[in-house]
């Protein structure tokens, strides 16, 4: 529940602080994949959800308005109405999430940019007014964005090329900002982070003062450069040995057959280290 502290009111950047620390990590994570746009509308979503979910639990009964939702989430009314009204297709196109495979969309089924008797996409100038590639990204993308920094990042990957006259031509249209392997890896991440935080929800919702949720974390400040490797090494083992403990106890608990109330339940381990700034 909030307090009365006029002291403690006098600065909540501790907060913000707070709130920084933990979405940064989710940042480097999804930049170059997810636009902005995209996150901070699942953010709102997610802000609504869960002030929705946390009414009911505090207020059973009580009608949920959009005035209070409006409060909870310091959202206005119209723009919790669009997204509550929002249906999130069950398949999500790399050109609605990133500005790159947007680009690379337009320039290939855009009648504008394919040539009227191949029907393949145009060879593309660089700059200037009408077709070409500026104004293309300037429409898509946004006209912070310039047509050499699209170049730049599509010809690295190999989507485009530079080629006489200081156009650009089209070679693969597609584009998808992640590898198999980085998807394996943050389809899995995105399990353990929240499963993470919503062992702390828990904990802070509980009747006692830590929480009933095992929940802990060891570590120092003091570890020497020339051990850390060493100290790397030890911890993966020690963790490998924990978390087969973990699962032998966790399988000798599962019930035989289909059970009605059957809950799921899970045990991380995780190896951090400070790393230099770029």
């Amino acid at each position: 529940m909030p307090q009365n502290n006029a002291k403690a009111a006098e600065d909540m950047s501790w907060l913000v602080q707070v709130a920084d620390r933990m979405l940064r990590p989710i940042a480097r994570l999804l930049v170059g994949k997810l636009s902005c746009t995209v996150a901070i509308t699942i953010l709102k979503e997610a802000y609504i959800a869960e002030a929705t979910r946390k009414m009911r639990r505090e207020q059973p009964g009580r009608r949920i308005t959009k005035s209070a939702l409006a409060l909870w989430t310091g959202l206005d009314t119209r723009n919790i109405s669009q997204l509550e009204a929002r249906k999130r297709p069950d398949v999500v196109p790399a050109k609605d999430i990133c500005p790159e495979a947007a680009v690379l969309h337009a320039w290939a089924n855009e009648a504008r940019y394919r040539d009227r008797k191949t029907k393949k996409p145009k060879d593309l100038g660089v700059y200037g007014r009408g077709v070409s590639l500026q104004t293309l990204v300037s429409r898509v993308a946004g006209r912070n964005v310039t047509s050499t920094t699209v170049l730049d990042r599509l010809a690295q990957n190999g989507n485009v090329k530079l080629v006489e006259g200081d156009n650009a031509r089209l070679l693969n249209a597609n584009y998808v900002p992640t590898t198999d392997e980085e998807q394996k890896i943050l389809e899995s991440t995105a399990e353990n982070i929240g499963r993470h935080i919503e062992t702390v929800s828990h904990n802070m919702e509980a009747s006692t003062v830590w929480g009933d949720w095992a929940h802990t974390e060891v570590g120092s400040n003091r570890i020497a450069s020339e051990d850390i490797d060493k100290l790397r090494a030890e911890i993966k083992k020690l963790v490998t040995q924990q978390s087969k403990a973990a699962d032998k106890e966790i399988k000798g608990a599962q019930a035989s057959g289909k059970r009605v109330s059957n809950q799921s339940v899970a045990v991380g381990y995780y190896y951090w280290q400070d790393e230099p700034e770029d």
